[in-house]
């Protein structure tokens, strides 16, 4: 069985590599050249297109950093949907609103092609080990067919519903993620300024009921001086605007993708101006920590 697999970055070619060495034949490809060359000296053929990586495919998986970026490749010039054959299957890994994968889902199914949407939970160590999550929105016989994939690539599948509602999930974890780490590095910098060390915060506050579990798989990279990010601020931020997209698409079903995000946008100008973290950047940056190095499990100095 041949699988597709468009998409790259930090996340998607761990797992295409994942899928690789489970002993199929994998045609890839990344809108950025270079990118495919250690999978080529694997054994995956390197498409020159996303339509020349669907063709063929029974089952081609997207792991894409935006919106435009999967719509781009799905149904724009040189897409992948015009030359699938009718009846595979298109796995929708990254990270979107849902109502632009319940979007997709139908530019699929004018084409006869099936849909599931499944972005992961998980950073760069569990895709490399394949432990990733797979938040899946799907009819269950198409999640039943694209299983044993998933199963290369992760440890747990969660079917949260029909199309998009595994978007809907992801949406909902990475707003409590971000609001938290923001919480987290407001509490972490303000603490500092009061005068306790940060090895005294952190063995306050990391284990303890107060900060979220996850924060302290971040414990190592926030003591370290060289930190490597896992993933970008900007993806890492990606559940505020797509809950803001997502609601006005309820709401005005033809408004613009883009209005969330520029409301998003501009409603951190104007926190900037007043008092809140965002409003204290300059002093976070002072004691050497950002909120957006805390994102990028990084430091960002002046």
């Amino acid at each position: 069985m041949r699988i597709g697999f468009i998409g790259l970055g930090i996340m998607g070619s761990r797992m295409a590599r994942n899928v690789l060495r489970g002993g199929h034949a994998l045609s890839v490809y990344n809108r950025s050249p270079g990118k495919s060359d250690l999978l080529a000296r694997e054994g995956a053929i390197v498409a020159a297109s996303a339509a020349e990586a669907g063709k063929g495919a029974a089952i081609l998986f997207t792991m894409l950093s935006h919106p435009d970026a999967v719509a781009g490749t799905a149904i724009g010039k040189n897409g992948f949907l015009d030359v699938m054959t009718k009846g595979s299957l298109w796995v929708d890994c990254s990270t979107v609103n849902p109502s632009f994968s319940r979007q997709m889902a139908a530019e699929a199914a004018r084409r006869g092609i099936r849909f599931v949407d499944a972005p992961v939970t998980g950073s760069l160590p569990f895709a490399e080990k394949g432990e990733l999550t797979f938040l899946v929105g799907a009819e269950t016989k198409d999640l039943e067919e694209c299983t044993p994939l998933l199963r290369l690539m992760g440890k747990t599948i969660k079917h949260m519903g029909g199309t998009g509602m595994g978007a809907s999930m992801k949406m909902i974890i990475n707003m409590m993620l971000g609001t938290a780490m923001a919480a987290f590095s407001e509490a972490l910098a303000f603490g500092e300024a009061l005068g306790f060390s940060r090895k005294a915060l952190l063995d306050m506050l990391v284990g303890g009921a107060v900060a979220g579990p996850f924060i302290a798989g971040k414990r190592s990279n926030l003591e370290s001086a060289h930190l490597q990010p896992g993933v970008s601020a900007a993806l890492a931020a990606q559940g505020p605007p797509a809950c803001l997209r997502h609601r006005l698409r309820e709401r005005r079903p033809h408004a613009d993708d883009q209005c969330g995000q520029r409301g998003f946008r501009a409603g951190l100008r104007r926190r900037a101006q007043g008092p809140g973290f965002l409003g204290r950047v300059g002093a976070l940056r002072q004691e050497g920590l950002t909120v957006a190095a805390l994102f990028d499990t990084g430091r960002s100095r002046r």
